[in-house]
């Protein structure tokens, strides 16, 4: 297949009914012309032929993410004022619960930190995590490469995801008939962002770090999921895309109520 790009192939959506889901535009949809901010956009087919190149690559990019984070997934869109989330897969249980003044997190934002925070505490196996000189170079980190500003613009939706995330309450919960096991807690108890979020290229006098709770730290290095950052980060513009794929390695498994 080397060579060979998406456009010489059958139409995805022949093959795989219900994927253009995961995609940008709708089957049949007239594209707009291309904006300075389009050349960031991904359509269906230039995700698939970046997904192609990267299975034609045999060296990934080692990434990871906790295991009962890929079997309840977070929420996909926006929870409005609600202020407790709760996902159930069988006999394990996510329920997330808004810290101080901020909402719940949504979307693809908060997997794409997840993934990062995970894989940096496998990594350093340290709880404090350091983010980087400034906040355009922690977004490329997370595979974003636009920076762009206004009430919609990533760099907008990220500091507001970050918020979200690491001051949120998360409890692991496993539960049958014969007993119960739960752990969990704040995320990140300390978050220390010297980043201005009106000049993203600019370098910060000091590092911006987090730490990441002991009990949420323990589970995260006792039982990790590897991943492919580059899949990741290919898919990163859909929250049921990248909930698939991070579901994927465990969905031949079951873990043992231990592993909370």
């Amino acid at each position: 297949m080397s060579g060979r790009r998406i456009s010489d192939l059958l139409p995805l959506a022949d093959l795989l009914p219900g994927f253009e889901i995961l995609g940008g535009e709708p089957p049949g949809a007239i594209p707009n012309s291309l904006t300075v901010q389009g050349k960031h956009h991904f359509t269906r087919t230039k995700q698939v032929d970046a997904l192609m190149g990267i299975g034609e690559d045999p060296t990934p990019d080692l990434g990871f993410m906790g295991r009962l984070l890929t079997l309840c997934s977070l929420p996909r869109t926006d929870p409005g004022n609600r202020l407790q989330y709760k996902r159930q897969n069988g006999p394990y249980k996510l329920i997330m619960i808004a810290g101080g003044d901020n909402k719940l997190p949504f979307g693809n934002l908060p997997r794409l930190l997840l993934a990062w925070v995970c894989t940096e505490a496998i990594k350093t196996q340290d709880r404090k995590l350091i983010l980087g000189p400034s906040l355009s170079s922690f977004m490329q980190e997370l595979g974003i490469n636009s920076d762009s500003g206004g009430s919609r613009g990533d760099r907008t939706r990220l500091k507001s995801q970050i918020d979200r995330l690491f001051n949120c309450h998360v409890d692991m919960i496993y539960e049958t008939s014969r007993g119960k096991v739960s752990t969990g807690g704040r995320l990140a108890p300390k978050a220390v962002l010297w980043w201005d979020y009106h000049q993203p290229k600019q370098d910060t006098l000091w590092k911006s770090w987090v730490e990441l709770g002991e009990e949420m730290f323990d589970e995260i290095v006792a039982h990790p999921v590897p991943l492919d950052m580059r899949i990741l980060k290919t898919m990163r513009r859909s929250s049921l895309g990248l909930d698939l794929y991070m579901w994927l390695p465990t969905s031949s498994t079951t873990p043992h109520p231990s592993s909370l």
